[in-house]
């Protein structure tokens, strides 16, 4: 059975809806916070440090956390959990929301200190174990630590019939993924309960001479500027590092905002250390209407009996490929970049412009639609620029040199980038 034909999370609600109506009990609610927790929370100081719960229940954990100094926030899938649990601590500090594992919100993305993970993922069948740790580990900041207690089994002992499905040591050791390193995992026997795990994990500190290019917000105080490879989600959208998006309204709705009409299989990809002001859009080929005659009415859509007539031509509709936006290239405010366009590296589109046509590394465009104004550089300089291709530095490096980078020359980037033996990888081009 596939992952389609399972909802591995639509138990939990029925149950806490039956427990509120004094109906039925939810069996891992011990009305205290799980001993593992509670032994490894005792001296530990939270203060100044936030912390996520992972599938909160009715908030015994989460309120160890926040006794501990920790600003807390939990969550779980159903509803009426966090609406007992609200009720159950009404004076709570805590910030209880409800939200999915498999979906957790791209906010969460590196964001907490502390992630406390028990018993779960084990809530789900086998198949979801893989998505639920890799979302479980994404959520710890650089620095943070990530604390899992489950319920454990051996793996020659087969699958058992679940729920729960108590994980394997490999399981546990998996959440050592997204950078994380496994610090201890300890199994754990008692008399007359079954062996559990409980296993920390540690984030290294993000480079402190260097900016987190996983970080949400990268600028203080301005919660309108994300960097956008921690928000976007679409496996059709590919956004590099340090490329960022400012929307003084939703910032995180990026992908239903800035992308429309993505229905088909074409990519929207963006290259590192760009900047895409508010208002840009970006139109995909799902935009597109077949004009093959008189009309270009898309009368397939709405069904029968004229989808059996047309949609054929409807589908036909001409595509130009993927979307591509090269490195280092700036969008103005409001810029609308057609389907199938192709966007140099270090280019420059200008407030409002319409982008109809590819556009030529290092080249500024403006209008409706968008023509060539100027070359930023001579062609000579465009091809030192693009052979020193200092986005594809290492970080250090462009750290160390972001001053000439931004005002120097085409030449000491060059001789900058040739010291390193950094010859620019692959294309040269968009």
């Amino acid at each position: 059975m596939g992952t389609d034909d399972v909802d591995p999370v639509g138990f939990f609600e029925p149950l806490y809806v039956a427990a509120a109506a004094g109906q039925d009990a939810v069996p891992w609610d011990r009305g205290a916070p799980h001993p593992l927790v509670a032994e490894w929370a005792a001296d530990v100081d939270g203060a100044g440090r936030s912390a996520l719960v992972v599938g909160s229940g009715l908030g015994p954990d989460a309120e160890l956390l926040a006794e501990r100094g920790f600003a807390v926030v939990a969550f779980d899938v159903s509803p009426t959990a966090i609406a007992s649990t609200r009720e159950r601590f009404p004076d709570s500090p805590v910030r209880y929301e409800v939200a999915n594992l498999l979906e957790p919100p791209p906010s969460w993305h590196h964001a907490f200190d502390l992630v406390l993970e028990s018993l779960t993922v084990q809530s789900m069948p086998p198949q979801f174990h893989a998505d639920a740790i890799a979302n479980v580990a994404r959520m710890v900041a650089p620095g943070g630590t990530l604390l899992v207690v489950a319920t454990a089994r051996d793996a020659a002992a087969g699958t058992p019939d679940g729920p729960p499905w108590p994980l394997t040591r490999a399981e546990v050791e998996s959440f050592a993924s997204e950078g994380l390193r496994a610090v201890e995992i300890e199994a754990i026997r008692g008399t007359g309960v079954p062996p559990r795990w409980r296993a920390r994990f540690q984030r290294p500190d993000a480079d402190p001479a260097s900016p987190d290019p996983a970080r949400l917000h990268p600028v203080a105080g301005q919660q309108r500027v994300v960097f956008l490879r921690a928000v976007v989600e679409d496996p059709r959208i590919e956004v590099g590092e340090y490329t960022y998006y400012d929307d003084p309204d939703d910032p995180l709705g990026f992908e239903r905002r800035a992308v429309l009409y993505g229905f088909g299989p074409e990519r929207l990809v963006i290259g590192r250390f760009c900047a895409i002001a508010a208002g840009v859009r970006f139109l995909m080929p799902g935009a597109n209407h077949a004009d093959l005659g008189p009309s270009t009415f898309p009368f397939g859509i709405f069904g029968e009996p004229w989808a059996a007539g047309t949609m054929d031509l409807v589908m036909g509709a001409p595509s130009r490929g993927d979307t591509i936006v090269g490195h280092d290239v700036w969008l103005g405010y409001q810029a609308l970049v057609l389907p199938g366009v192709r966007i140099g590296h270090g280019a420059v589109v200008a407030a409002a412009s319409v982008v109809t046509a590819d556009v030529p590394p290092y080249a500024v465009v403006a209008g409706n639609p968008a023509r060539l104004i100027r070359h930023r550089f001579g062609e000579a300089d465009v091809a030192r620029l693009l052979r020193a291709a200092w986005w594809d530095w290492p970080i250090a490096l462009v750290t160390e040199h972001a001053r000439t980078i931004m005002a120097g020359t085409p030449q000491e980037l060059e001789r900058i980038a040739q010291r390193h033996g950094l010859p620019a990888p692959g294309d040269t081009g968009a």
